[in-house]
């Protein structure tokens, strides 16, 4: 009779498992077909005591059931299962084992498991635990990894993930049930499932669909790691999502999209199920019917305004334009491209006009863009024009246009020499040759001054209008030099800006930066200026202004910019090229100077900031401030702070003059970067606008370090300095006397005891400070400490 019903639940469970796309190849995952079909049961000892025993399959909680000590009596699946219960004192160590192949990608098996205890408040830690081999094997100890079951009297699920892109596996299941238990112990399994994952591969879209509707069809294809069904929902961009639905299973998939809107951009998903599978999506993604129109620009000139767009099919050429959508006028070309370009000229300065493109093709509907506007500034200018100096005007080639010159108080200063080139980069010839020798940042051209034993105090200013009110970043590239050493009287660079568009260099609305190289070469360094500009007329500023007649200087500027400071990250800007300003936008602040710093006669405050997640770090000066007695909103340590600056050298490092900030105040505890344990030989470093004191190599100034070294030099009455030295052979011949190691300040020293020879760890953010003086300035690698929990003593000698 078992044997019959055994043949016949055989038959049965094939012909389910046929009728779906996916077969399960655990043969009686359920155990409903008894013990000998598909199943391997043995026996082991566990390292920790225990009795070998063979699991068995039966029924749960009926009368005379191998399974019925330990209640809820509640299946998992069908009426059979498998596993053991041990009455107190004995323990029943076991399980089965079935090989099988799998080669359609990515899935999961799971197994129904129950483990628990007759004495729940004393759990004896009985369990079942599951785990997959690689291969055709009987031996457990093949299993990598395995899956144990909770202590609990309810059926839970443990999942084994299935390797891809291999063929046979063997699943293990077994119970064990320690020795020293003295508790009825139950541990049971059942409903082995097996679950693929749908895997959708090859997906592709053609436009058109069907070539007798080139503008209203597209076609969607792909395909399956096993059959399944195929779905996409796609809509336009305006438009309600849509769909195509195939029930039928199969692995290659083509699904035909109809009736679509000319010249839209369509975003679309594919779908793919399989009974029993878990089901996979793609998307979103996006395809465009033709006549599709892209790329739409108006280029401003005078009075006069070039639109040009292109198409995916040769077409016609209209621009309508008006004070308004109903336009009015039109103007273009009929002949056939892709590339568009209309000239429409007579237009209104200080006026928005409203156009759209449209695209006309034989076989093809005609399609129109939304509806665009383009703005006619205020005439000379809008956009800063010739910021590199290489542009032509008047048959000059190059010229300083639209740039004019300007003197600071004449006729006692003399004007700068103006455009200077060519003295291309790759050139072999330079400007000031004899003292200096400058070639251009870029191109081949720039504005320079060169001055011996005369004073040259003026520079070039532009009015350029600004169309929209907001923040806005004049920056420039600049090179000075000067014969005698840095001090008191240095020619100043000076980069302004003039938010009201005024051109007097001397009014007090305009903004300045003011400094000079740090090297005192021909290297070129960024630096500029930000604020707050109303619509309208902006004026920007290059000069020098001579202190005292040296011997000789040479100034130079290049690479003008102007514009709403783009968003970047410390790492980003510390490379920029073109953008020398930025908004660094939610930085922590990694440390905070104790003091106010004074700079060109005006207050300051010098932070640090770093990225969240990335260590990149940067110093920014944060001012000026008018009033230190009435401070703006400054933050603290751990803040997050966004600043809108420029770059600017001072002293041996370029750092972020901030001149618009807001911060966002955290609540304590304080929670900063984790700092980067380093060696002191990886100490420094540079990046495109960073020098390094030392060497090249990637630049971690500004970044919060973990440093370790013995003390060389306790540096007592030094302001709580020491030098730390780790093997690196570093020497800093900067220090008074000569030091090895790197300096750290240690903030709150005095509450602790170092002495020479102690080992110490200094956690804090790596500056460069002057240890010299205002006159002999002496530059070196600082790390900064928060307070005295950033450091501590490691090995402390006798």
């Amino acid at each position: 009779m078992w044997k019959r019903l055994l043949v016949l639940s055989i038959c049965v469970w094939m012909s389910v498992t046929r009728a779906c796309a996916v077969e399960n190849p655990i043969l009686n995952p359920s155990f409903e077909y008894l013990f000998g079909f598909g199943w391997t049961s043995y026996q082991f000892s566990p390292p920790g005591g225990g009795t070998p025993a063979l699991p068995t399959v039966g029924t749960f909680g009926t009368i005379g059931s191998d399974f019925n000590l330990l209640p809820p009596y509640d299946f998992s699946d069908g009426v059979y299962v498998c596993g053991m219960e041990s009455s107190a004192g004995v323990s029943k160590n076991g399980g089965i084992c079935q090989s099988f192949t799998w080669t359609s990608g990515k899935a999961d098996l799971s197994v129904k498991v129950r483990s628990c205890s007759g004495n729940p408040n004393n759990p004896n830690q009985c369990y079942v635990r599951v785990g997959l081999a690689p291969g055709v094997t009987a031996n457990r100890n093949d299993v990598t990894q395995w899956e144990m079951s909770p202590q609990s009297t309810a059926w839970t699920t443990l999942t084994l993930p299935v390797p891809e892109n291999t063929s046979a596996h063997t699943l293990f299941i077994e119970s064990y049930q320690p020795a020293s238990s003295m508790d009825i112990m139950s541990t049971l399994w059942d409903d082995v499932r097996f679950t693929p994952y749908v895997k959708i591969s090859n997906l592709h879209v053609a436009v058109p669909g069907d070539v007798n509707r080139p503008d209203t069809t597209a076609r969607v294809t792909w395909t399956t790691n096993l059959p399944c069904t195929a779905r996409v929902d796609y809509k336009s961009e305006t438009g309600p999502w849509r769909f195509v639905d195939l029930p039928a299973l199969n692995w290659n998939h083509n699904v035909l999209l109809q009736n679509l809107q000319p010249g839209a951009t369509y975003v679309y998903r594919v779908t793919s199920a399989n009974p029993g599978c878990v089901t996979a999506v793609e998307g979103d993604y996006t395809f465009d019917l033709p006549i599709h129109i892209s790329d739409i620009a108006a280029n401003v000139a005078g009075f006069d305004v070039t639109v040009t767009w292109k198409t995916d099919i040769a077409s016609e050429s209209w621009v309508d334009i008006g004070l308004d959508d109903n336009y009015g006028r039109r103007e273009g070309s009929a002949g056939l491209t892709t590339d568009h370009s209309v000239l429409i000229t007579g237009l209104n300065d200080m006026v928005t006009y409203h156009y759209r493109v449209s695209a006309k093709a034989p076989n093809y509907s005609t399609v129109y863009s939304p509806d665009q506007s383009v703005y006619i500034p205020a005439v000379p200018v809008a956009g800063l024009r010739n910021g590199s100096f290489e542009e032509p005007h008047g048959g000059q080639n190059p010229s300083l246009y639209p740039w004019g010159l300007f003197t600071y108080n004449p006729p006692q200063d003399n004007p700068i020499d103006g455009l200077i080139g060519p003295y291309p980069q790759n050139g072999t010839d330079s400007w000031c040759a004899d003292v200096v020798g400058i070639k251009a940042f870029d191109g081949s051209y720039f504005l320079g001054a060169e001055s011996r034993l005369v004073y040259k105090n003026g520079g070039a200013f532009q009015q350029v209008y600004n169309d929209s009110a907001g923040i806005c970043c004049f920056a420039a590239r600049f090179a000075s030099y000067q014969s005698d050493d840095a001090g008191l009287y240095d020619t100043r660079v000076n980069i302004g800006m003039d938010p009201n568009g005024g051109a007097d260099p001397n009014a007090a609305s305009v903004i300045w930066w003011s400094g000079l190289s740090p090297t005192n070469d021909n290297k070129w360094y960024p630096a500029g200026v930000a604020a707050y500009v109303p619509q309208g007329i902006v004026t920007v500023f290059l000069a020098t202004r001579q202190q005292y007649s040296l011997d000789a200087r040479a100034i130079a500027f290049d690479d003008a910019v102007l514009g709403t400071p783009p968003t970047m990250s410390i790492g980003a800007l510390r490379n920029s090229v073109r953008t020398p300003g930025a908004r660094l936008d939610s930085k922590v602040v990694t440390y905070i100077e104790p003091n106010y710093l004074t700079y060109e006669e005006k207050a300051y405050k010098k932070i640090y900031i770093q990225e969240s997640g990335v260590p990149a770090g940067i110093a920014v000066l944060l001012g000026p401030i008018i009033d230190v007695e009435n401070p703006p909103d400054l933050p603290i340590l751990g803040d997050k702070i966004t600043v809108n600056g420029a770059l600017a050298p001072l002293g041996k490092e370029v750092l972020v003059m901030g001149y618009i900030w807001s911060v966002e105040h955290i609540a304590p505890p304080v929670v900063l970067p984790a700092p980067l344990a380093m060696s002191q030989r990886s100490i420094g470093g540079a990046a495109f606008n960073q020098q390094s004191l030392t060497k090249p190599g990637v630049c971690n100034l500004g970044v919060r370090l973990r440093l370790f070294g013995k003390v060389t030099w306790p540096a007592s009455g030094s302001g709580g300095d020491v030098y730390l030295d780790d093997g690196a052979g570093l020497y800093d011949a900067s220090a008074n006397p000569p030091a090895k190691g790197i300096r750290v300040r240690l903030a709150q020293s005095g509450e602790k005891v170092f002495a020479e020879g102690d080992y110490m760890t200094a956690t804090g953010v790596l500056t460069i400070q002057n240890i010299g003086s205002f006159s002999n300035p002496k530059y070196a690698y600082m790390l900064v400490t928060n307070g005295p929990d950033d450091w501590s003593l490691v090995i402390s000698t006798p």
